[in-house]
């Protein structure tokens, strides 16, 4: 196993899954954010912010067994494991590898019963030259097909890098199951994946942030607002926005209070009763069981005094003014 060999400045086929929109993780903002740091720092890499999980430290311990047990498995040859350089797609980007086989122009076909998944139509894959073979471990449930940040997308940017035509991703599920997943060279991915690219680096040189994906990462994008205070008109499309929000709040708010008054009247009804039979509903009144706890005096660490964007728009009605 060799360890992270690109450099954060630049798109690196591990992180395309967040900046192309895939990961559940990671947004392209964070992404875009550590690249412009690592620029400003003239650095290749930051300091990890958090230690490594030990999930994640026996994904890496687990590699090499995983694509030696794969190897065998698809009957290639030659694997290597060692790739201490990174591979490099023109100046776009750059990936590192887990490993490499020799396809010999055998032909597999899908197989489910034997761990092997041809992610192809037609349910067959010829393996020409040289494939790169990607190494995952997971808690999750085994899938019949791997969520797009679970190496599909960073696998076709190996392809893109290496220039070649086939590579797997072995996932060994819950410590007990590997699946292989087949995959050729996506000519319309990699294109994707060439526009992101582009797109990225030129962010990174002009400073052209990604929209925040949620309240959170824009009051991190906008942590202050300008002094003095900036007051702009809405465009059209942003009246509609504000105007919808404002007719959505307007009608959670009262089917929040109708669904209290509701609740509160079926209460009142069942009394002592535990349960409700009701046509299709079954209504419980549960009881939780509370552990007896000794009295803790809870410490609340001091804060400086500070001011902080709200993640909370405030809408008010200037027509009931």
């Amino acid at each position: 196993m060799v360890g992270k060999v690109t450099s954060s400045q630049k798109p690196s086929a591990s992180v395309l899954p967040a900046i192309m929109g895939y990961s559940p993780y990671d947004t392209p903002l964070t992404i875009l954010n550590r690249a412009i740091q690592c620029v400003d720092q003239g650095v290749d890499r930051l300091p990890e912010d958090r230690p490594q999980s030990l999930p994640a430290a026996v994904g890496d311990f687990m590699e090499d067994f995983i694509l030696e047990k794969s190897a065998i498995r698809l009957g290639v040859a030659n694997l290597v494991t060692d790739h201490p350089d990174p591979y490099h797609y023109q100046e776009l980007l750059s990936c590192s590898l887990d490993g490499t086989a020799e396809g010999g122009g055998l032909v597999i076909k899908h197989d489910p019963s034997q761990g092997i998944y041809v992610m192809s139509e037609d349910n067959e894959i010829e393996l020409i030259g040289t494939g790169v073979v990607e190494a995952k471990s997971t808690r999750i449930p085994p899938q019949d097909a791997p969520d797009l940040f679970r190496g599909p997308i960073q696998l076709q940017g190996q392809l893109l890098c290496t220039g070649h035509s086939w590579g797997a991703v072995c996932t060994m599920y819950q410590g007990s199951e590997l699946r292989i997943f087949l995959y050729r060279r996506d000519e319309n991915v990699i294109n994707d994946i060439i526009k992101s690219c582009s797109d990225f680096l030129r962010r990174v040189e002009t400073r052209d942030l990604y929209p925040a994906l949620s309240p959170t990462e824009a009051v991190r994008k906008y942590p202050e607002p300008m002094f003095p205070k900036k007051v702009i008109t809405a465009t059209e499309a942003l009246q509609a926005d504000i105007n919808q929000l404002a007719h959505i709040r307007s009608e959670l708010k009262a089917y929040q209070q109708l669904a209290e008054d509701l609740q509160l009247d079926i209460m009142n009804t069942m009394q002592d009763a535990s349960e409700c039979l009701a046509g299709a509903y079954r209504v419980v009144w549960p009881v939780r069981n509370i552990k007896a706890k000794p009295e803790q005096v809870k410490t609340i660490p001091a804060v400086e005094a500070h001011q902080q964007r709200s993640k909370v728009l405030k809408i008010e009605d200037l027509k009931g003014k």
